[in-house]
């Protein structure tokens, strides 16, 4: 209780002194331009590209930041492994996070003002999502934070949520960002692509794109404090994943609808932590239950 009261009264100084620390955590599935696997998968010549294109929205949504005043911005690389982002691209004012063997969002404290998405995709199971998945394509079909439905969105909303972070802007298609709006009351959204099917939408062009996020961001750390923090319950807190037994089809689990699912053999796993990020680290280490 004290060190939380202590992180209030940094975040009330660092306001009243016009500092402004912002986190973006990104991925590449909601990236405009990017609508098929090919494009994400490291080993296909297409990623190389969407790494491109994802830099270069990171750099808007810096960009926009730094217009609203953000003195420092880190960016925290959540697609694949995590080594994704063109380092030699990136708006030198800013630091990142790239690689694996790390905890989720790990450098995510209570200590930054506000967390921005960017080329976020929807959950496994949204009906019309362009790439829409949970972590893992292949297996997992459900992911619940304290009993709630979620997907990788709400997930960084509730780690972010537990150290009084608000969740304030998402970028992605229309499915993520309606996945955002309905778990986050005023987020700030940029609906880059609308989402028609699995592997296909319907893109700005990526200069158009970043035209628009980088204005979002601005919206969004200027309305940040008006912004709830996302809350999922409280400590302790438990993770629940539902993945199918078996999977020899890539991508077979981001594909699945109601009916299909109800087909396939799933195991289950859980795990409980202090946190969510504690117990997402655990939960794959959980026995997990055939049903």
């Amino acid at each position: 209780m004290l060190s939380l009261r202590w992180t209030r009264l940094a975040r009330y100084f660092r306001r009243s002194t016009v500092m402004m620390k912002v986190y973006i955590w990104c991925d590449m599935e909601g990236v405009a331009g990017v609508s098929i696997w090919n494009q994400v998968m490291p080993e296909h010549p297409l990623y190389q590209e969407s790494r491109r294109l994802m830099t270069e929205e990171i750099n808007a949504a810096a960009q926009g930041a730094f217009d609203a005043g953000a003195t420092y911005v880190l960016v925290d690389d959540g697609h694949w492994f995590g080594h994704n982002l063109m380092p030699s691209m990136l708006d030198p004012r800013v630091e990142c996070v790239m690689g694996y063997d790390r905890d989720f969002l790990m450098e995510l404290d209570g200590s930054f003002d506000l967390l921005l998405g960017i080329g976020a995709h929807a959950k496994a199971g949204a009906v019309g999502a362009n790439l829409g998945h949970t972590m893992d394509p292949d297996r997992w079909v459900e992911l619940k934070v304290n009993g709630h439905s979620v997907g990788e969105i709400g997930l960084v909303g509730a780690v972010a949520g537990e150290h009084g972070v608000p969740f304030a802007l998402i970028t992605g298609d229309d499915k993520a960002c309606a996945e955002a709006a309905a778990l986050i009351p005023g987020v700030v959204q940029a609906c880059v692509k609308k989402g028609i099917a699995a592997q296909c939408a319907r893109s700005l062009a990526p200069t158009a794109a970043r035209d628009c996020i980088r204005a979002r961001a601005r919206e969004a750390c200027l309305a940040a404090r008006s912004i709830a923090p996302l809350r999922l319950g409280g400590s302790p807190a438990t993770v629940e994943v539902v993945m199918l037994a078996e999977s020899g089809t890539p991508f077979k689990a981001s594909s699945l609808d109601a009916s299909t699912l109800a087909l396939q053999k799933t195991v289950t796993t859980r795990a409980t932590g202090q946190s969510v990020r504690q117990a997402l680290r655990e939960v794959l280490h959980a026995k997990s239950e055939t049903t």
